[in-house]
């Protein structure tokens, strides 16, 4: 479940669930307003194209800092770009070194995750994945590189605008 779909997956089924208790309980069909962050933007999109019974219960969709693509200075891009194009290779090697980290003392890999994560609690959550559960850092490895691969680098304006019109004309006003 841990690729773009599948989390598109996951969130209609959980909203699924919460219409149907709605429904079992007799209660008024519910008006939504999405709230979104980050890659979660991406999903509300997705989700109200693909369905539109829940676009048609959305009143209002708010996304707060929604997810873009960075364009990363020509180090970082070219490596990002090299990792997205060969995602099994790279995902391999990524499971061998967490297998790896395993084994190294907490203040080396707290080393190696201060390169770039300057959160300490937030190094310290990642350790105790990498630690105990690395099969949750292979995945969020794997949606990762799928985010870099598929997603748009830039804002997708066009989703909103049909969103947009969709939404305009189930009101009955027209742009």
């Amino acid at each position: 479940p841990w690729s773009v779909d599948g989390q598109v997956v996951h969130k209609v089924a959980f909203m699924d669930q919460l219409l149907s208790e709605f429904r079992q309980q007799s209660m008024p069909q519910p008006q939504l307003i999405l709230v979104t962050h980050s890659i979660g933007a991406h999903f509300v999109q997705r989700i109200c194209i693909l369905r539109p019974d829940i676009l048609k219960i959305t009143k209002l969709i708010l996304h707060l800092t929604p997810f873009i693509r960075m364009d990363a200075p020509w180090p970082e891009r070219s490596t990002l770009d090299l990792l997205a194009s060969n995602p099994w290779t790279s995902i391999a090697i990524a499971r061998r070194l967490i297998q790896l980290m395993r084994w190294f003392p907490l203040r080396v890999v707290d080393g190696i995750l201060a390169i770039d994560m300057h959160d300490r609690e937030s190094r310290d959550i990642t350790t105790a994945l990498v630690r105990q559960q690395p099969d949750v850092a292979e995945n969020i490895l794997r949606l990762g590189l799928e985010e870099i691969r598929d997603l748009p680098e830039v804002f997708d304006v066009s989703t909103f605008s049909r969103l947009s019109l969709l939404l305009l004309t189930r009101e009955g006003l027209q742009m």
